[in-house]
């Protein structure tokens, strides 16, 4: 969890808190962030939640992991909007795209939005799960908001991720795509 959000409040470390989950209890429910998201690329998990002093008051930092981890239908986006403005740009960039989706359920409806807003259609989708049942909704979930289009292949691979890539199926997509 190495993308974050800097800590409003005023806090103070708790003592032999090495994941500063007391730290952050001690904050409450009323926890304010600041809006920009930044990476955290450091060694530690304390290091990437806390910088500088042991409080607020002494100049240290404190960061609240954002997780770009799609956990629901209505949940934001919350990985950087640099990054969102990039995906709309590729996703414009040309005739037609070529998908991997890798374990995603499709249920996002900010990615779903995001794909069907740029008004360009599928050349391909290939959709990776751990189940045949679980690809389908994918599948199904995706082309509603983003056809195929008039020479659109569509495959489904639900042996999962590990197998996807050890069984050069991976190999072989890319190789299709060139």
């Amino acid at each position: 969890m190495n993308w974050a959000r800097r800590v409003l409040n005023e806090w103070t470390e708790a003592p032999t808190d090495p994941f500063l989950a007391a730290t952050f209890a001690a904050i409450g429910d009323e926890l304010k962030v600041d809006h920009p998201i930044e990476l955290r690329l450091h060694p530690s998990i304390g290091t990437v939640r806390h910088e500088g002093g042991s409080s607020s008051q002494t100049g240290g930092s404190l960061f609240y992991p954002a997780l770009s981890a799609p956990l629901g239908p209505g949940d934001e986006l919350v990985c950087p909007d640099k990054h969102v403005a990039h995906l709309r740009e590729r996703l414009q960039a040309h005739d037609g795209l070529h998908l991997l989706v890798i374990g995603y359920s499709g249920l996002d409806e900010e990615v779903l939005r995001l794909l069907g807003e740029n008004d360009n259609h599928l050349r391909s989708l290939t959709v990776v799960s751990n189940s045949e049942e679980a690809a389908i909704l994918t599948k199904n979930a995706i082309t509603s908001v983003i056809g195929l289009g008039g020479v659109g292949l569509s495959k489904l691979f639900v042996r999962g991720f590990d197998e996807f890539a050890r069984s050069g199926e991976l190999q072989d997509r890319i190789a299709d795509l060139r």
